[in-house]
C-alpha cells in the first residue's frame, strides 16, 4: 500500500477545489481551531497513522496549536509515511471539508522523492486529492497560522467516505531511501461536514399524557425516548394540535459550534411539560418530535387526550348526613362536608318553620378537607316539613357546590345538588 501510494504520487494534479452545498442532514465537525486562531477545540475523530513516535507525530491544538507530523531527518526507506486520519462516526459519510494546513517539504536524496498528499475514501495512490512533492513543490501555505492560502477544500463531489487522511511520505523508487527528508506538515483547523441519513427512531411514550382519553388539568407531562446513530438525539418537541407548545435541549447535548463527532447522546429520554390552561377546554392530541443534531426529525403517533380547566375546584365536595324522624319532624344528628377544597367558604342557610337561623358563616376559610357542620341549635330542633336547609361551599377560585335538603313528613329529605364554575356569569348546573 505505502509504495502504491509513493509510485503513484507523481502522475497526480491537484484539481480546482470545490465544495457540495449542505443540505438536511448535515452537521459540521470543527477540530482544533478556528481560522482566525481561537478558540482551541478538541481532536474527537483523528488517529495518528504510519510511522508514530514520539518526534514525528504530535498534537497542541489544546494549546493553540495544530496537528502535526514529521518525517525526521534520517535515512528512511520509500514507502515510509506518517500522518492523521478522520473518521466518519458510524451512520454517517464525510461530504465536504475545510481544512487549513501547511507543509514544507525537504530534498531528501537518493532519487527519493519526499510528498505531502491528502487522499480520501482510502489510502491508495489513486485517491490522492492533494499532492506536493518535490521538486515540483516544497511547501503549501504558511506554518502555525490558519491563513486564506492555507485553506482547502474538496477536489470532487464527495459520496460514501468515511475516512480522510493526511500524511508525508517518503515517495520515489521501490528500494529508495530518503536520505534527511526533514518533512513536516501541520493541521492548523478543521471544519468537517458530515451527513446522517437516518431519523431518530422514537420508543412508545409514556407518563400521563401518553395515557389515551385522560382529561388533564393544569400541568401534565409525557416522557420521550430516542435513539439516534450518527449525531446523535438533539432535542424534543411537544405539539399539540400540530403545534409546537413545549420543547427542550437533549441531556448532555453539545452546543454549537460542535467539535465532537457524535455530539449529541445516541439514546436518551426526557420528559416535556404541558401547562393545560393555554389550551381550550375539550379534546386535543399530542406528538412527541425527536430530531437529531443533523437536522432530521421523526414524530411520534398521535396520542388524543382532553383538557377540563374550567374553575369548578368545589365540584369535588360532596355533604354526608344523617336524621331521625320527630314527633314535630325531623331532627339532623349529622352534617359534614367532605373533600372541600383548601380555603373555602361554607354557608349555612335554612328558610321554614323549625330553623334556628336563617344563614350563617360555618367555615370561614377551611384548612382540612372534612368539616363537621351540624350546630347545637340545629342539632335540638326539629325542622318542618317544606323547611328547607341549604349547604354552600364556595371556592378560592370561585366556583360553589350547593346542596338542599327539603325537609318531608315521615320521608327522607328530598336533596337537590348544583354547582357552578368560577367563570364571570356562569349558571348554577346539576352535579354529584
Amino acid at each position: 500500500m505505502r509504495r502504491g501510494i509513493a509510485a503513484g504520487c507523481l502522475a497526480l494534479a491537484l484539481g480546482l477545489a470545490t465544495a457540495q452545498e449542505a443540505r438536511g442532514g448535515d452537521y459540521t465537525v470543527r477540530s482544533c481551531k478556528e481560522e482566525a486562531g481561537a478558540p482551541a477545540y478538541p481532536v474527537d475523530g483523528w488517529h495518528a497513522i504510519g510511522l508514530v513516535q514520539v518526534d514525528t507525530i504530535g498534537e497542541s491544538c489544546f494549546r493553540g496549536g495544530s496537528l502535526w507530523g514529521v518525517l525526521p531527518g534520517r535515512d528512511l526507506r520509500v514507502g515510509t509515511y506518517v500522518g492523521w486520519r478522520f473518521d466518519a462516526p458510524p451512520g454517517t459519510e464525510i461530504v465536504n471539508y475545510r481544512i487549513s494546513r501547511s507543509t514544507t517539504v525537504g530534498a531528501g536524496a537518493d532519487d527519493a522523492k519526499p510528498a505531502f498528499f491528502i487522499a480520501w475514501p482510502a489510502l491508495v495512490a489513486n485517491n490522492v486529492r492533494e499532492l506536493c512533492q518535490r521538486p515540483d513543490c516544497t511547501g503549501l501555505g504558511r506554518r502555525d497560522r490558519a491563513v486564506p492560502e492555507n485553506i482547502i477544500t474538496p477536489t470532487a463531489p464527495m459520496s460514501g467516505v468515511q475516512s480522510l487522511y493526511f500524511a508525508a511520505i517518503c515517495g520515489g523508487a521501490d528500494g529508495k531511501t530518503c536520505v534527511k527528508p526533514e518533512m513536516r506538515f501541520d493541521i492548523h483547523a478543521a471544519q468537517i461536514t458530515l451527513r446522517d441519513s437516518s431519523a431518530p427512531a422514537l420508543a412508545a411514550l409514556s407518563g400521563p399524557l401518553a395515557e389515551p382519553g385522560r382529561t388533564h388539568t393544569g400541568t401534565t407531562t409525557v416522557t420521550a425516548r430516542a435513539t439516534d446513530a450518527g449525531a446523535g438525539v438533539g432535542s424534543f418537541t411537544l405539539q399539540v394540535d400540530g403545534q409546537p407548545v413545549a420543547g427542550a435541549p437533549a441531556p448532555g447535548c453539545q452546543a454549537q459550534p460542535y467539535t465532537l463527532r457524535t455530539p449529541c447522546p445516541t439514546d436518551i429520554a426526557q420528559t416535556l411539560e404541558l401547562d393545560t390552561t393555554t389550551l381550550a377546554y375539550g379534546r386535543h392530541t399530542a406528538t412527541v418530535v425527536a430530531v437529531d443534531a443533523s437536522g432530521n426529525a421523526t414524530a411520534s403517533p398521535p396520542v388524543e387526550f382532553r383538557v377540563d380547566n374550567r374553575l369548578r375546584a368545589a365540584y369535588g365536595a360532596s355533604l354526608s348526613y344523617s336524621y331521625r324522624f320527630v314527633k314535630r319532624g325531623t331532627r339532623f344528628t349529622r352534617l359534614t362536608a367532605r373533600n372541600v377544597p383548601r380555603g373555602s367558604a361554607i354557608t349555612l342557610s335554612c328558610r321554614g318553620r323549625g330553623c334556628p337561623f336563617k344563614s350563617r358563616r360555618a367555615v370561614r376559610s377551611a384548612t382540612k378537607a372534612n368539616h363537621k357542620l351540624l350546630t347545637r341549635a340545629l342539632k335540638r330542633r326539629a325542622l318542618r316539613p317544606k323547611a328547607r336547609l341549604t349547604v354552600r361551599i364556595s371556592a378560592p377560585d370561585g366556583s360553589a357546590y350547593r346542596r338542599t335538603l327539603q325537609i318531608r313528613r315521615d320521608k327522607a329529605p328530598k336533596r337537590t345538588t348544583r354547582c357552578r364554575q368560577g367563570e364571570p356569569g356562569a349558571r348554577y348546573e346539576k352535579c354529584g
